[in-house]
Protein backbone atom coordinates (compact mmCIF):
# COMPACT_ATOMS: atom_id res chain seq x y z
CA UNK A 1 0.00 0.00 0.00
CA UNK A 2 2.32 2.78 1.22
CA UNK A 3 5.46 3.20 -0.82
CA UNK A 4 8.35 5.03 0.74
CA UNK A 5 8.97 8.29 -1.05
CA UNK A 6 12.05 9.16 0.98
CA UNK A 7 13.78 8.28 4.21
CA UNK A 8 16.25 9.88 6.59
CA UNK A 9 18.27 8.72 9.60
CA UNK A 10 20.05 10.56 12.41
CA UNK A 11 21.80 9.65 15.65
CA UNK A 12 20.46 10.66 19.05
CA UNK A 13 23.55 9.17 20.69
CA UNK A 14 25.92 6.30 19.85
CA UNK A 15 23.87 3.13 19.24
CA UNK A 16 20.55 5.04 19.39
CA UNK A 17 19.08 6.56 16.23
CA UNK A 18 15.83 7.55 14.51
CA UNK A 19 14.73 6.55 11.03
CA UNK A 20 12.07 8.66 9.32
CA UNK A 21 10.01 7.28 6.44
CA UNK A 22 7.88 9.57 4.26
CA UNK A 23 4.94 7.83 2.56
CA UNK A 24 1.55 8.86 1.24
CA UNK A 25 0.12 8.06 4.70
CA UNK A 26 2.51 10.50 6.42
CA UNK A 27 5.75 10.44 8.38
CA UNK A 28 6.70 7.39 10.45
CA UNK A 29 9.43 7.77 13.06
CA UNK A 30 11.11 4.49 14.04
CA UNK A 31 13.68 4.45 16.83
CA UNK A 32 16.51 1.99 17.29
CA UNK A 33 18.14 1.84 20.71
CA UNK A 34 20.98 -0.56 21.51
CA UNK A 35 22.24 1.32 24.57
CA UNK A 36 20.55 -1.11 26.97
CA UNK A 37 20.19 -4.86 27.23
CA UNK A 38 16.53 -4.84 26.14
CA UNK A 39 17.19 -2.50 23.21
CA UNK A 40 15.83 -2.75 19.72
CA UNK A 41 13.31 -1.06 17.48
CA UNK A 42 10.34 0.96 18.67
CA UNK A 43 7.66 3.20 17.19
CA UNK A 44 8.81 6.73 17.90
CA UNK A 45 5.77 8.45 16.37
CA UNK A 46 3.65 9.23 13.34
CA UNK A 47 2.30 12.45 11.90
CA UNK A 48 0.50 13.50 8.75
CA UNK A 49 2.24 15.70 6.23
CA UNK A 50 -0.01 18.58 7.26
CA UNK A 51 0.92 18.15 10.94
CA UNK A 52 4.61 18.31 10.06
CA UNK A 53 4.13 21.52 8.05
CA UNK A 54 2.01 23.11 10.80
CA UNK A 55 3.90 21.99 13.93
CA UNK A 56 7.29 20.72 12.81
CA UNK A 57 8.81 17.34 13.70
CA UNK A 58 7.50 15.36 16.67
CA UNK A 59 10.91 13.93 17.49
CA UNK A 60 14.29 15.56 17.97
CA UNK A 61 15.55 16.17 14.43
CA UNK A 62 18.58 17.99 12.98
CA UNK A 63 17.60 21.29 11.29
CA UNK A 64 19.08 20.26 7.92
CA UNK A 65 16.93 17.10 7.84
CA UNK A 66 13.82 19.06 8.90
CA UNK A 67 14.46 21.47 6.00
CA UNK A 68 14.81 18.55 3.54
CA UNK A 69 11.58 16.95 4.79
CA UNK A 70 9.69 20.25 4.57
CA UNK A 71 10.97 20.88 1.01
CA UNK A 72 10.00 17.35 -0.05
CA UNK A 73 6.47 17.68 1.37
CA UNK A 74 5.91 21.18 -0.03
CA UNK A 75 7.10 20.06 -3.48
CA UNK A 76 4.88 16.96 -3.62
CA UNK A 77 1.42 16.91 -5.15
CA UNK A 78 -1.34 17.09 -2.54
CA UNK A 79 -3.63 14.14 -1.92
CA UNK A 80 -7.25 14.27 -0.80
CA UNK A 81 -8.12 15.48 2.69
CA UNK A 82 -9.21 12.46 4.77
CA UNK A 83 -10.37 12.32 8.38
CA UNK A 84 -10.97 9.00 10.16
CA UNK A 85 -12.92 9.20 13.43
CA UNK A 86 -13.91 6.50 15.88
CA UNK A 87 -17.59 6.72 16.84
CA UNK A 88 -18.05 5.51 20.40
CA UNK A 89 -16.09 5.45 23.65
CA UNK A 90 -12.56 6.81 23.69
CA UNK A 91 -9.90 4.09 24.03
CA UNK A 92 -6.99 4.48 26.47
CA UNK A 93 -4.52 3.48 23.77
CA UNK A 94 -4.69 2.91 20.04
CA UNK A 95 -2.03 0.93 18.17
CA UNK A 96 -2.73 1.27 14.46
CA UNK A 97 -1.25 0.76 11.05
CA UNK A 98 -2.31 2.96 8.15
CA UNK A 99 -0.99 1.55 4.89
CA UNK A 100 1.61 -0.43 6.85
CA UNK A 101 2.85 2.66 8.73
CA UNK A 102 2.63 2.40 12.55
CA UNK A 103 0.62 4.95 14.54
CA UNK A 104 0.38 4.92 18.35
CA UNK A 105 -2.13 7.26 19.99
CA UNK A 106 -3.62 7.77 23.44
CA UNK A 107 -7.10 8.88 24.52
CA UNK A 108 -8.46 10.12 21.21
CA UNK A 109 -11.16 9.22 18.73
CA UNK A 110 -9.37 10.85 15.78
CA UNK A 111 -7.49 8.03 14.10
CA UNK A 112 -6.13 10.08 11.20
CA UNK A 113 -6.39 13.57 9.73
CA UNK A 114 -4.32 14.38 6.70
CA UNK A 115 -4.05 13.81 2.99
CA UNK A 116 -4.06 10.48 1.16
CA UNK A 117 -3.68 9.82 -2.53
CA UNK A 118 -6.58 8.40 -4.50
CA UNK A 119 -6.86 4.63 -4.40
CA UNK A 120 -7.13 1.79 -1.89
CA UNK A 121 -5.92 2.13 1.69
CA UNK A 122 -5.92 -0.11 4.77
CA UNK A 123 -6.28 0.73 8.46
CA UNK A 124 -5.86 -1.94 11.12
CA UNK A 125 -4.91 -2.22 14.75
CA UNK A 126 -6.04 -2.69 18.30
CA UNK A 127 -8.03 -0.38 20.58
CA UNK A 128 -7.36 -0.76 24.33
CA UNK A 129 -10.11 0.12 26.81
CA UNK A 130 -10.02 0.05 30.64
CA UNK A 131 -10.52 -3.44 32.04
CA UNK A 132 -13.37 -4.47 34.27
CA UNK A 133 -11.88 -7.59 35.84
CA UNK A 134 -10.18 -7.83 39.23
CA UNK A 135 -6.71 -7.91 37.66
CA UNK A 136 -7.34 -4.71 35.73
CA UNK A 137 -6.63 -6.28 32.37
CA UNK A 138 -7.65 -4.06 29.51
CA UNK A 139 -10.27 -4.94 26.95
CA UNK A 140 -8.83 -5.09 23.45
CA UNK A 141 -10.75 -4.69 20.21
CA UNK A 142 -8.92 -5.63 17.05
CA UNK A 143 -9.99 -4.44 13.63
CA UNK A 144 -8.98 -4.30 10.02
CA UNK A 145 -10.67 -2.33 7.28
CA UNK A 146 -9.97 -1.34 3.73
CA UNK A 147 -11.32 1.80 2.12
CA UNK A 148 -11.07 3.68 -1.16
CA UNK A 149 -10.20 7.36 -1.45
CA UNK A 150 -11.59 9.15 -4.49
CA UNK A 151 -11.89 12.67 -3.08
CA UNK A 152 -12.04 14.54 0.23
CA UNK A 153 -13.79 12.32 2.78
CA UNK A 154 -14.59 11.75 6.42
CA UNK A 155 -14.66 8.11 7.51
CA UNK A 156 -16.57 7.19 10.65
CA UNK A 157 -15.66 3.85 12.21
CA UNK A 158 -18.31 2.42 14.52
CA UNK A 159 -16.49 0.98 17.54
CA UNK A 160 -18.98 -1.83 18.16
CA UNK A 161 -18.92 -3.25 14.65
CA UNK A 162 -15.78 -1.49 13.44
CA UNK A 163 -17.50 -1.18 10.10
CA UNK A 164 -16.58 1.91 8.09
CA UNK A 165 -19.13 4.26 6.60
CA UNK A 166 -18.34 7.28 4.46
CA UNK A 167 -19.93 10.59 5.35
CA UNK A 168 -20.40 13.39 2.85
Amino acid sequence: MAEREADWQWDLEPDHWIELFLTDAGLSYVGWDYTCQSGGGYTAGFQSREQFLERGPIAEMPEEIAAQVRARIEGAPRGHAVTIELAGPTPDELHLQLDDQPISLTRTTRLFAGSLCAGPHALSGVLLYPGADARGRRNAKRFELCFEVDGPRALAVDESTLAPRWEA
